[in-house]
């Protein structure tokens, strides 16, 4: 294959989880990785771009695993396809389940319903766009070979590199001594899944696509995944649509795959979404997630209680906040009912807009956070006695993507070294002051204080001084280096 192409290796760590037993305590850390480079006569292939893992680690060792793809005999797909480790839950019996999405079959080439061969070639990238310059054109019929004839030319020709996959939701049971139990959680085998074939009857260049994106234990104990799946919309086209999936047996060598109600994609040019996905779950099957608009519409984050009606959307629960044509997102909720995410905090008329964090509170609710109500993060760190120079007043949180049982929420922030010109929710970051992007924790502190919105807009700094009055201390975890407007 080739000699390793040292520092080549891109890996995103997920989750850790810290499993304790009678005998002895192990964390789990699970994430996404890509391989090494490999040079060789050929150039410098990559054996798989994406693949899920899990590092199990204990006092005396730790062991590395690689999550490969479920079920396949295929090479092409043994070695090349893709795992994603998304999100993990402990279960019962000690053993870690994760839960992403597996590659099972190439999606450029498949058999029709006759056995003939359908190619999709359009997903064969231009070799214009890769070398600028047209100097080694890509060929379809040697990328077929990947599929047909792997063993010969996996590693030897270029376009194997540019190969597409369908891909299936999946999980990985991962005992504390590194024994892994690999099934499909999507139903169907061969060139099937939940009824589908691989490529859509009707457009080669769509493909089936499932994936977990989230799991949690329910009040039984039981396993309940959510994600997406592919739904074939009144036999027109393939469309990604939010789904959940429970284990129909212990061994979960069999689920359920559930379309989220009131979300429906339709065919045709006045149809309300391009697809849905869900995001999160909790332990009282409470999911949380995203309708993307069709054409200019907007995003549309949701919540959904299994077994209960229609989603729900944000904008029609709290339209104060996630007012008419607002794009948001719902990334998370914990056990307590608790949702994090962003919404734009400006109209955008079609074009990118400035948004905010927010936090809702579906149940249990603490102090002033009201069941039903929400609120912009920046809101819930705002300190006016501490005037512009506070710690409260250097950063506007721009994205929340976890929150846990405790309330702690994980986000990202813009950061102004010496704080923001004023305390207004849009304050710029004057020069010489650096604006750059962070990592932030936010810990609730003082859940009785008054909360106190920013100002939309303030043309004059405000200077006071005294006692801190936020509800949620913030912590720098790590800057990124680069700078975007807010």
């Amino acid at each position: 294959m080739g000699a390793i192409v040292e520092n080549t290796i891109d890996s995103t760590v997920k989750g850790t989880i810290k499993i304790k037993s009678e005998v002895k305590e192990t964390n789990f850390v699970y994430g996404i990785t890509s391989s090494a480079l490999f040079e060789n006569a050929k150039g410098k292939p990559r054996a798989f771009s994406k693949r899920g893992f899990v590092n199990i680690e204990t006092e005396t060792e730790t062991q590395l695993i690689q999550l490969a793809p479920v079920a396949t005999s295929n090479e092409l797909v043994s070695n090349m396809g893709q795992t994603l480790a998304n999100d993990a839950v402990a279960m019962t019996d000690g053993k870690l389940l994760v839960v992403g999405s597996s590659s099972y079959a190439a999606s450029f080439f498949a058999k029709d319903s006759n056995g003939k061969d359908r190619e999709d070639d359009n997903k064969l990238p231009s070799s214009d766009d890769i070398l600028n310059n047209g100097s080694h054109p890509l060929n379809f019929k040697t990328m077929k070979q990947c599929a047909t004839n792997a063993s010969d030319n996996l590693y030897a020709n270029w376009e194997c590199q540019f190969s597409t996959f369908a891909n299936e939701a999946a999980y990985w049971l991962v005992d504390t001594d590194g024994t892994v139990t690999s099934h499909a959680i999507s139903a169907g085998s061969g060139d099937n899944r939940d009824g589908l074939a691989v490529i859509d009857k009707d457009n080669d260049s769509l493909s089936f696509q499932a994936s977990a994106q989230a799991v949690a234990l329910d009040t039984n104990g039981d396993p309940i995944a959510v994600g997406y799946s592919t739904a074939d919309v009144r036999d027109d086209y393939y469309a990604m649509q939010a789904a959940y999936f429970t284990a129909k047996s212990a061994d979960l060598a069999s689920w359920t795959r559930t379309l989220i109600p009131g979300l429906d994609i339709k065919p045709g040019d006045d149809r309300d979404f391009t697809y849905t996905i869900a995001n999160g779950v909790n332990s009282k099957s409470v999911i949380v997630g995203d309708a993307k608009g069709y054409g200019k519409k907007p995003q549309r984050a949701f919540i959904y209680q299994v077994d209960q009606g229609n989603a729900k959307f944000f904008d029609q629960l709290v339209p104060s906040l996630f007012f008419k044509d607002s794009n948001s997102n719902a990334a998370a909720i914990n056990n307590n009912g608790q949702v994090v995410g962003w919404v734009d905090v400006e109209a955008s008329n079609g074009a990118e807009a400035r948004h905010r964090a927010f936090t809702y509170i579906n149940s249990t609710a603490q102090g002033p956070l009201k069941t039903g109500g929400a609120w912009m993060l920046d809101d819930l760190t705002n300190d006016p006695s501490a005037g512009v120079g506070s710690l409260a007043n250097s950063y506007r949180i721009h994205d929340a993507t976890g929150v846990n049982n405790a309330g702690v929420i994980a986000a990202t922030a813009f950061y102004c070294d010496g704080g923001y010109d004023n305390l207004s929710k849009l304050s710029p970051c004057s020069l010489p002051k650096k604006e750059v992007q962070t990592i932030v924790k936010l810990v609730p502190k003082n859940i009785d204080a008054v909360i106190q919105p920013r100002a939309k807009d303030e043309d004059e700094p405000l200077k006071r001084s005294g006692g801190s009055l936020g509800i949620l201390a913030l912590t720098a975890l790590g800057f990124i280096g680069f700078r975007r407007r807010k």
